[in-house]
């Protein structure tokens, strides 16, 4: 009746899962492997995109049957009749001879030996005949306790539930890595967004690495540490929008070794001075000579902060050669709180394979008022790529930079596009941007504190998982 039915409920009958717990779980295995139930309908086991198992000890009751208790085995006599029948009642008597299996997933709770042991040799089944299989077991679940939290927010399990649920994704199998740590401009915040909008719709390994206190609490203004960059070495993309930073060696190398490998970057604002390092440091070439040769520029000055962070101080609009550009797609001309950065004009000048894509121009300005627009002009490229054609032994492949990226500007729709669509493209991936540009509709709601130095981040925030709801303060 589902298969038959379920598109009338908006549904999709090439995504049909079946799932139970307990007894539930045995007949929702059976059903899944013992073709006579549904040929009897004219269906055959591909009507499952996959199976959840929660804890049952009915998959394999001829394997299991020497070590049941009598209770058990007063269990099964009254469900599926004297011993003679259990093989015909078991799930791994037909996995050999069935065709079209489903995937399986299948959980079993502490304290449950004999179940486990019998999960394993059923994966095992089914792994023989090349059909996917994962036993989880659940340790700090009882047999009642497994069914009771499946569905909150905060269960593990659940997690694994809908992982296994949800259709494939076209980043699944590639890692992005985001950086943060800026005392500025709320990197800590805007950056979880972007990341968890494109978990949403293109999945992947999607981490956002924080600057944390002992405590594991966010604090924008440790320059010197920033948790979880070792998963950078095995990352696709990683999206820099630090400040100043003065990492020491063993977590600064993998930001190093990335770029040098080759391997594409975007970088936000701040990150023409991502870091600083003291001129005897063996590092100091990342305050200037590394932004510039990675993202084409390193900090020169700006336009100047004026008024509070809601007065709009760039006004964005697209370079017209370029908007026919894939990280263009969608994106429309705004006006930002960013207060404009200077990179080229007046004899400094991005490198020649830089290619511009959106200009601003700055609204108010202190350049302007102390008539230094000669030295420092009113228009300024703010988003540009940069692309070497193929991996380089020493500088990322393809680059994505925005100089706008104030807390503010990414309340702006046009804004949050023109990042994902430069994320997509960094990675190689624009055929994945659609032709209005990537979705900007944010996970949940993105109130960012304003920008500001001191204590203006907000307090007792810790790192989440992308993907889990939205931040908790």
């Amino acid at each position: 009746w589902v298969h038959r039915n379920i598109e009338r409920y908006c549904g999709d009958p090439d995504r049909i899962f079946i799932m139970g717990h307990s007894a539930g779980a045995h007949l929702a295995a059976l059903v899944a492997t013992d073709e006579r139930h549904l040929a009897e309908h004219g269906l055959g086991l591909d009507v499952f995109a996959g199976v959840i198992v929660l804890d049952t000890s009915g998959v394999d009751i001829e394997f299991m049957e020497p070590t049941a208790g009598p209770t058990l085995r007063g269990l099964w006599n009254q469900a599926f009749g004297p011993p003679e029948q259990w093989a015909d009642a078991s799930p791994a008597s037909f996995v050999a001879e069935a065709e079209n299996l489903p995937p399986f997933l299948l959980f079993t709770t502490q304290g449950r030996t004999s179940v486990a042991r019998t999960n394993d040799r059923f994966v095992n089944l089914l792994a023989k005949q090349e059909v996917e299989a994962t036993h989880v077991r659940a340790e700090n679940r009882d047999h009642r306790g497994i069914n009771q939290r499946m569905g909150t927010a905060d269960d593990p399990h659940t997690a694994s539930v809908m992982a296994f649920v949800e259709p494939p994704k076209p980043l699944d199998g590639k890692r992005i890595v985001f950086v943060t740590g800026d005392e500025e401009y709320r990197s800590e915040e805007s950056m979880p967004m972007l990341a968890n909008i494109l978990h949403r719709d293109y999945g992947g390994d999607i981490r956002v690495c924080h600057a944390v206190s002992e405590e594991g609490i966010i604090d924008p203004n440790r320059l010197d540490h920033i948790e979880g960059l070792e998963a950078i070495a095995e990352a696709d993309l990683v999206v820099l929008f630090t400040r100043f930073r003065a990492l020491p060696d063993e977590q600064l190398d993998f930001i190093r070794n990335h770029a040098s490998a080759g391997k594409p970057m975007v970088g936000f604002r701040t990150s023409t001075h991502a870091f600083r390092y003291p001129a005897d440091s063996p590092n100091v070439d990342m305050n200037n000579e590394w932004p510039i040769e990675v993202f084409g520029q390193k900090w020169i000055t700006h336009h100047g902060n004026h008024g509070d962070d809601d007065t709009p101080l760039t006004d964005v609009t697209i370079v017209e050669d370029m908007r026919d550009h894939p990280v263009l797609r969608g994106v429309r001309p705004f006006k930002c709180c960013s207060w404009l950065y200077h990179v080229d004009g007046g004899g400094d000048a991005l490198p020649e394979r830089a290619k511009v894509l959106t200009m601003g121009r700055s609204l108010i300005s202190h350049c302007e008022k102390n008539n230094r627009t000669d030295r420092f002009p009113l228009d300024q490229p703010v988003s540009w790529i940069m692309e070497t054609g193929e991996l380089s032994d020493c500088v990322p492949s393809r680059v994505f930079f925005s100089t706008t990226a104030h807390p503010y500007d990414f309340r702006e729709p046009s804004m949050r596009k023109h990042a994902l669509n430069g994320i997509l493209w960094a990675m190689g991936e624009e055929d994945l941007i659609p032709e209005d540009g990537a979705d900007p509709t944010p996970v949940g709601e993105y109130d960012p504190r304003p920008a500001g130095f001191g204590n203006v981040y907000r307090p007792n925030m810790r790192p989440k998982p992308v993907g889990a709801s939205k931040t908790e303060h």
